[in-house]
């Protein structure tokens, strides 16, 4: 077949294209699966120039050109605009491989798939989000809520069980911890909501060593705002900063909520429940993406 039958197809591809792509022009109206399509034929006639034999019809290989060029132009995916028709296959499969792996070292780290108990307190979940709720309460309703997305960090140290193990491994002596900020809200009938925003005290520039020695005792959370609402919270409630608060009034909130039982050992306890629930949200996490690649 001469080039010049070949270039007349490829025209009748173009004019055909041009002609569905004529109503869309008219109205204004951009279409990525159309310019997608015309990237697509472009690389496909492309392909044609560049590979065929230029004395006769056929490629290289021997094959017909107008052949190859007809199955290589396909639709391309809704889901892809990059003009690849959607052909990622071995990416997905490198991806694949290393998710299985990431799966594999993820599970035989898991310590314990349940999650932790806290005495006293009722676990719910609604994805990265989590509740606990103090049971027993008749007058009032104390909720402790956190999320576990960008709560996670590298506790150096590991315990003399662990050492051993790693003695002949390239692995870091440490574990990964969730420490999430989380909301303490209080709750009485016909009064507005207490809100106590907190954080852990893992900040890099904390160190215990500075705290004075009449103070053994640091806490392991701060209060960072105090707020009130009726209904919802929202940017317009007005809070109070710690910056900016008496010393005292701090001091009588953490008690305030020492006795609704949120204390260092309460904080212990949630941290443990945050890091397992984190770590098995992580696998799930894992798994999923590597089932939606392999669909």
């Amino acid at each position: 077949m001469a080039f010049s039958s070949i270039s007349a197809r490829a025209g009748r591809i173009f004019a055909q294209t041009a002609a569905f792509a004529r109503p869309l022009e008219v109205v204004k109206v951009a279409s990525p699966i159309l310019n997608q399509a015309n990237r697509t034929l472009a690389r496909s006639v492309w392909h044609l120039s560049s590979n065929k034999d230029r004395l006769g019809g056929n490629d290289v290989s021997g094959h017909s050109v107008v052949g190859n060029a007809t199955r290589s132009v396909k639709w391309p995916s809704k889901t892809c605009t990059c003009g690849c028709a959607g052909l990622h296959t071995e990416a997905d499969q490198q991806l694949s491989i290393f998710l299985a792996k990431e799966i594999e070292i993820e599970k035989n780290s898991q310590k314990n798939p349940k999650l932790p108990e806290i005495p006293g307190f009722s676990v719910s979940t609604d994805g990265a989000q989590v509740t606990l709720t103090k049971e027993g309460l008749k007058d009032e309703t104390v909720k402790v809520i956190f999320n576990v997305n960008h709560s996670v960090e590298f506790e150096e140290g590991a315990a003399e069980s662990d050492v051993d193990e790693k003695k002949d491994t390239d692995m870091p002596e440490g574990q990964m911890r969730s420490y999430p900020d989380f909301r303490v809200e209080l709750k009485k009938t016909g009064k507005p909501t207490i809100a106590v925003q907190c954080s852990f005290t893992t900040d890099d520039d904390f160190n215990p060593e500075d705290m004075p020695e009449e103070e053994p005792d640091e806490d392991l959370f701060l209060i960072d705002e105090v707020y009130m609402y009726t209904s919802e919270a929202s940017e317009k409630t007005y809070r109070v900063g710690s910056e900016v608060m008496q010393g005292e009034m701090y001091d009588h909130l953490l008690a305030f909520l020492e006795s609704r039982g949120v204390d260092n050992g309460f904080v212990e306890k949630l941290a443990d429940l945050a890091s397992s629930y984190e770590h098995s949200f992580f696998i799930k996490f894992l798994e999923t993406l590597q089932d939606s690649i392999k669909g």
